[in-house]
């Protein structure tokens, strides 16, 4: 990227007028953008405009150092810190940070190190998508920096290789060829025709949305799926459209391998580029709170679970376009005609 750092550092000018980050004087983004012992840094580009960069650095503060050799009982030298995320506030929805955040993990395995980040709580979007990405908060911290306040930090580390990364499991959009296999899936995973049903009835309907139908695939053989499609949320004040989670499928032989966290962080990815601002679902709370999913009642949203679930197990995560101040947002989940009429 050493011909790029003219224009890394006009981007890194807009992120920081835009989010404050990176949290230093103006005139020290140079500096920060070309930090010495640097292992790589990659940009994303759009109609030939730098809109994203990414870096990878041998080491970090020694305080993120030390909570990462801690938590993963892994030597200082065998870490690879994804470092300068930067992406242009009007590039942003559009998978630029997954991709780069792909990119850079993929430097540091291939290298034999293990991905790690630290990112200041208060970036709170950043830390949206880390999680949403499948990164795995290690530890939290306090950076302290010369000439400048103390950081409150979180540490993570990068999610596990996709099951299959080599050639196997692949990650895409259901077809029409698939039909019959996602439905084999869905019965075996859930020991039911009645999910099964309700995927074909959503795929029947107006809130069918293709491209966050999303199957995994193993040389041509469907070993699961995930669907995300259209809701309500219901208030005084009318109806606000946004997605609902239901269902993700594994077939049996194949679960507690991965494949299920894959579907979740690509359906998500998916949602969060076409603008969405929440996803809802109903669902274990221990399982889907690694991807930044929360109890809905925490942020004003109601879902009626059934009476055997526990409160917790309707949940929300929030997206980019989460806008806190939008009361549209706060009110009842209203689930489309779809799920009428069947059974738990």
């Amino acid at each position: 990227m050493d011909g790029d750092l003219d224009r890394c550092e006009e981007l890194a000018h807009l992120v920081h007028q835009h989010d404050g980050y990176p949290p230093r004087r103006a005139d020290d983004l140079r500096a920060f953008l070309a930090t010495p012992g640097a292992l790589g840094a990659w940009v994303a580009e759009l109609d030939d405009e730098v809109v994203g960069q990414v870096a990878l650095h041998s080491t970090s503060s020694p305080e993120v150092i030390a909570v990462a050799v801690g938590a993963l009982a892994s030597p200082a030298d065998a870490l690879g810190v994804v470092a300068r995320l930067l992406v242009h506030p009007e590039a942003r929805r559009r998978g630029v940070g997954a991709a780069l955040l792909e990119t850079a993990i993929d430097a540091a395995r291939e290298r034999g190190l293990t991905p790690i980040l630290d990112v200041a709580v208060e970036f709170d979007a950043a830390v949206r998508l880390y999680e949403r990405s499948g990164w795995t908060r290690i530890g939290t911290v306090t950076v302290h920096l010369p000439d400048a306040e103390p950081l409150e930090e979180l540490v993570y580390r990068a999610p596990p290789p996709a099951p299959g990364s080599s050639g196997g499991v692949r990650i895409r959009p259901e077809t029409p060829d698939d039909v019959d296999g996602i439905h084999r899936v869905v019965a075996a995973a859930f020991g039911s025709e009645v999910q099964a049903m309700l995927v074909e009835r959503i795929r029947s309907s107006l809130e069918y949305v293709p491209e966050m139908a999303l199957v995994a695939d193993d040389d041509g053989e469907i070993v699961g799926h995930v669907m995300i499609s259209r809701a309500v949320i219901r208030n005084g004040d009318g109806d606000r459209q946004i997605s609902t989670l239901s269902p993700l499928a594994v077939r049996p032989d194949r679960q507690r391998s991965g494949i299920g966290s894959a579907l979740v962080r690509s359906v998500l990815l998916a949602a969060d580029a076409a603008g969405e601002a929440v996803v809802v679902l109903e669902g274990s709370p221990s399982y889907y709170a690694r991807f930044g999913f929360e109890p809905a009642a925490h942020r004003g949203i109601e879902l009626h679970v059934p009476a055997w679930a526990p409160p917790e197990a309707a949940q929300v995560v929030r997206l980019a376009s989460f806008d806190p101040d939008d009361p549209a947002l706060r009110g009842t989940v209203v689930y489309p005609a779809a799920f009428d009429g069947l059974e738990e």
